[in-house]
């Protein structure tokens, strides 16, 4: 996953996004991150880009998390 361009943004959507992202890629390098907690990071984000309207971005990110998390309702 991306940022997409934030300058339309308003700061706190800017500040939740790049928060969000910054954690997503803290996960994906720490090696003792487990395929849930991964799946979750993704899917958080997704979260935050679907709520802000980044809805092509946000798809690929709930994708990944529904097939780290294949129990998990909210993904899919």
């Amino acid at each position: 996953m991306v940022l997409p361009d934030l300058s339309k943004a308003t700061p706190s959507v800017q500040k939740q996004l790049r928060d969000g992202y910054n954690f997503l890629t803290a996960k994906i390098q720490a090696p003792g991150t487990t395929d849930g907690e991964l799946g979750s990071a993704y899917g958080e984000m997704a979260k935050l880009l679907m709520a802000a309207e980044y809805r092509d971005i946000a798809e690929p990110g709930f994708l990944i998390a529904g097939a780290l998390q294949t129990n998990e309702f909210r993904w899919p």
